[in-house]
């Protein structure tokens, strides 16, 4: 009996035991890798979820259609995802992926755009919108979203790298 008392009492604490704020992992992207590592993770997590159910089972699907290679059914399952829970950077991120995937990049730029307009610290909307201008030829825009991206994740892996090749890539010419 004591066990099971125990054992409810553990659930119950591990239940409510205050998990780190989104405020905190934001502040550990910036102590050292390891810790903004596990700040990232946690912050994904948090921007994976949707705050209903029904909006996640979209996603879920959407994912499965990605997944899948099926950009089309994804895109009109995002696109229900984003016009149902407009504050839902998550959904706005792989909405915009798949058209990039699609090849629509103005509409993939708009809904990244989106996505920073839900979450302005998205730092992977940052760096989709920064891969597009770079692949548009759209040096100095491509630019000012990787630095925007590692103003709020300095440690974000590859993405220094990916910076200096631009920078060395442009290299005396005018960006």
């Amino acid at each position: 009996m004591r066990l099971i008392c125990f054992s409810l009492l553990a659930m119950l604490l591990c239940a409510f035991a205050p998990r780190p704020s989104l405020e905190q992992a934001f502040a550990a992207l910036h102590h050292d890798p390891a810790s903004a590592a596990e700040a990232q993770s946690e912050i994904e997590d948090a921007w994976r979820t949707a705050d209903e159910t029904g909006i996640d089972i979209l996603k879920n699907r959407a994912v499965a259609a990605i997944d899948q290679e099926r950009f089309d059914l994804a895109a009109v399952l995002l696109a229900n995802v984003t016009q149902l829970a407009p504050s839902f950077n998550e959904g706005w991120v792989l909405y915009g992926d798949v058209l990039q995937r699609q090849g629509h990049f103005g509409p993939a730029r708009t809904a990244f755009t989106q996505a920073l307009r839900a979450e302005p610290r998205d730092y992977r909307a940052m760096v989709k919108l920064g891969e597009l201008a770079r692949s548009q030829g759209q040096t100095t825009e491509a630019l000012g979203h990787f630095q925007d991206a590692l103003r709020i994740h300095p440690y974000l892996p590859g993405l220094k790298a990916r910076l200096d090749d631009i920078e060395r890539d442009a290299y005396g010419r005018e960006i």
